[in-house]
């Protein structure tokens, strides 16, 4: 089973957050998170439900994963709400796992590079 602070690395990275991010939605430093994220400190309930929070997610939800897949079409910060996302649990292998987030990423990107060039 993966680790609290592997699943908040996984989605921080995958909505392309910073642990300065993460450290300041629970009063914490970098360095704090940074310690979540390797196992060395495990976070409280209310440091947990904040991240989930901020993540667009339920904090069972964020310790019950071990797989998760997720569509970003969806994905976007509203205020006050933290980030909107829509994941699913999937019976995938890591493999394929990896390659989905993979493509997903180039998506976010090209996405990314298109809203900017409209500004």
């Amino acid at each position: 089973m993966t680790h609290i602070g592997t699943k908040i690395r996984q989605v921080r990275t995958l909505l392309g957050m910073k642990q300065e991010q993460i450290g300041f939605v629970i009063g914490k430093s970098q360095q704090i998170v940074n310690r979540m994220e390797n196992g060395k400190r495990i976070p409280t309930p209310e440091e947990l439900a904040k991240i989930a929070h901020e993540f667009g997610m339920k904090k069972e939800d964020l310790e019950n994963i071990d797989r998760m897949t997720f569509n970003f079409t969806n994905h976007e910060k509203v205020e006050g709400q933290g980030y909107i996302v829509n994941y699913t649990l999937s019976e995938k292998t890591e493999t394929e796992e990896v390659k989905l987030l993979k493509e997903q990423n180039e998506l976010l990107r090209k996405q990314l590079d298109i809203l900017l060039s409209k500004v």
